[in-house]
């Protein structure tokens, strides 16, 4: 590790002075040192958690670009923690930004935070999807999609099946209003 290799505990060095620093801390906690020295805790959770989403993704075969990119981000930042804290007993944090009062931090976290957004992203949108489809599962049989992978492209050519719905909702109103 570089940062270990070539400063001392505590030194800096500043890159834009005042705004961002490389710092040499060690942390036997989680983000902003919450549970300092449960290191045991923090290497069973770590592997539990990640032997869980091998598990996942190998019975799965997601095919989903934004949720295998989340995944794999979250699972690399995860694996550089948990070898600093069996290896040394605690995470390397070296990047310190000043502009605001914030703790050190390292490149592994940056891939755990970026890659917990875009599965949230990837949530949100999935979950949108399926109230969508849920909610007008007959109006899917209706205009001929039967298999959820007619569906996935359906979806993915930007045509947005809320505006189908609306549609057909307005179209039976007509008809209501024309049959009383």
């Amino acid at each position: 590790n570089y940062i270990k290799a070539n400063f001392y505990l505590g030194q800096t060095l500043p890159i834009i002075e005042d705004k961002l620093h490389i710092t040499y801390v060690l942390n036997d906690g989680a983000a902003f040192s919450i549970l300092k020295g449960q290191r045991l805790f923090f290497i069973i959770i770590t592997v539990v958690i990640l032997v869980a989403f091998l598990i996942y993704l190998l019975k799965t075969k997601p095919e989903n670009r934004l949720f295998l990119l989340s995944t794999t981000m979250i699972m690399s930042g995860a694996v550089g923690n948990l070898i600093d804290r069996i290896v040394i007993g605690k995470v390397i944090d070296f990047i310190d930004v000043r502009l605001i009062n914030f703790p050190v931090f390292n490149l592994a976290d940056c891939l755990v935070v970026c890659g917990t957004i875009l599965l949230c992203i990837y949530v949100l949108k999935e979950n949108q999807k399926s109230i969508i489809l849920g909610k007008r599962g007959k109006l899917i049989k209706e205009i001929g999609m039967e298999s959820r992978q007619e569906l996935q492209k359906f979806l993915n050519k930007k045509v947005h099946l809320f505006l189908f719905v609306k549609l057909k909702e307005a179209e039976c109103d007509v008809e209501g209003a024309l049959a009383r």
